[in-house]
């Protein structure tokens, strides 16, 4: 995996891999072309990151909600993707904040599960103590769920451009 200072985010860049940002208020990993392999790359990138950050209780549940933002980019926001993790002071609990921010302006609507599918939105929910949608001035949305105990704890806002 290659380092990038934080100047270089724009989700144009010609790249091949995820790739992890520097000087960001989170951990941040960008995917120029999210795949079907993205989202064991995130949940691996997320649980490495949970154990070093002594928050092993959070990685379940975790890696579970960073699974369902990215498998939401596969399939309805192709093109590049960010994920970052960022938390609260670890004595403030251990409150950790999962996004994905892509360059689709379509935010997601939460819909009965069933055969087609409609699940993802519904995990979310069910482990999240909160998630919701932001739209990026760049273009494109955030999407983000905070897990955990604690104070709140920031989803950092980071540049995109379409």
């Amino acid at each position: 995996m290659t380092t990038r200072p934080h100047a270089e985010p724009a989700l144009h860049r010609p790249l091949t891999g995820p790739y992890e940002l520097q000087s960001t208020p989170a951990r941040v990993w960008y995917w120029p072309e999210p795949t079907g392999q993205t989202a064991e790359q995130a949940r691996r990138l997320v649980r490495a990151l949970l154990t070093r950050w002594h928050l092993h209780e959070l990685a379940q549940e975790a890696t579970t909600v960073v699974s369902e933002l990215v498998g939401n980019v596969i399939r309805h926001a192709p093109g590049p993707m960010l994920l970052a993790v960022s938390r609260q002071d670890e004595t403030e609990g251990g409150r950790t904040a999962v996004a994905v921010y892509d360059t689709s302006p379509m935010r997601p609507i939460p819909r009965t599960p069933g055969e087609n599918g409609g699940f993802g939105l519904t995990v979310i929910t069910a482990l999240a103590l909160s998630w919701g949608t932001t739209p990026i001035p760049t273009g494109g949305k955030k999407v983000w769920a905070v897990i955990g105990a604690g104070s709140p704890c920031a989803v950092p806002d980071l540049p995109l451009k379409p």
